[in-house]
């Protein structure tokens, strides 16, 4: 596992884009937080652009918030295929 967590977080590290679809961030996730908050730190002040997608908008700003400030850089779709359709989907 650890294997794996330090490739997640050297593909954090370097992405220009995070897309959360579907995650809640319960409390328990206090692992999967540390590792976002460690690859947005490594970046050395290079902006982030973190899409969520998620029904409920208050998701963004609880996620943003959660990050380092000013780190990031949000972006709120209510669906998948909000996501799919808009010009910031790499699909298009």
């Amino acid at each position: 596992m650890a294997f794996l967590w330090n490739l997640a977080l050297r593909e954090l590290r370097a992405a220009d884009r995070l897309v959360i679809v579907g995650v809640s961030f319960a409390p328990s996730d206090f692992e999967l937080w540390w590792l976002l908050r460690q690859a947005i730190s490594l970046r050395e002040g290079l902006p982030l652009e973190v899409s969520v997608v998620d029904p409920d908008k208050d998701r963004e700003k609880y996620i943003l918030t959660r990050l380092p400030e000013g780190s990031c850089r949000g972006r709120y779709y209510e669906s998948l295929d909000a996501y799919v359709v808009s010009s910031d989907s790499p699909a298009t």
